[in-house]
């Protein structure tokens, strides 16, 4: 089941890389799927307080809000107003249908956004972390290996010396999954 979701979200991740025709509408469907599976992952729960349906309609604001803000420097504070929600319940729905908290959930868009930035512009590594919303260097770095296995320069360098095959040196650790 958990494998599901990281194929799918493997898929959304090529498909930002890779931008073949269309790629925003596969994008989308694919995000609705992933979503979606948490939906239906969760739909046999009968002990929940909000109904699955409302529930997911939190996640899903709260993964918009973070594909929209992502450079900004975000806290549990911002996801739970923009829901509605206390900072604690909050937490408690998004990793229940996340099965990872808020803020490592940032973190792998984050590091998809500068994997997209690393192979597509000649930026530096410190203006790729300014821009997807590490404003210190040593925390992007840290977490940029912790997510894809790979330091940026040797992300991008491997990323540049195959362009066909740039899926293979993308996200591939997904805590939690």
């Amino acid at each position: 089941v958990n494998a599901e979701a990281a194929n799918l979200l493997q898929m959304i991740i090529k498909e930002a890389q890779q931008k073949k025709s269309n790629y925003k509408y596969a994008i989308l469907s694919l995000s609705f799927n992933f979503l979606l599976f948490f939906d239906r992952l969760n739909s046999f729960a009968h002990d929940t307080k909000l109904s699955d349906s409302d529930s997911m309609n939190y996640v899903r604001k709260i993964v918009n809000y973070m594909e929209l803000h992502y450079m900004e420097d975000l806290k549990a504070k911002d996801f739970a107003k923009n829901c509605g929600l206390s900072e604690t319940h909050m937490r408690r729905i998004f990793s229940e249908y996340a099965n990872m908290p808020p803020s490592e959930y940032l973190n792998v868009v984050r590091i998809n956004k500068a994997c997209e930035l690393l192979a597509h512009k000649n930026v530096s590594i410190e203006e790729t972390a300014r821009s997807v919303g590490y404003p210190v260097l040593s925390t992007f770095l840290r977490n940029f290996r912790k997510i894809t296995g790979l330091s940026p320069s040797a992300w991008r360098k491997k990323a540049l010396q195959n362009p066909q095959n740039i899926t293979s040196y993308q996200i591939s650790v997904l805590k939690g999954w």
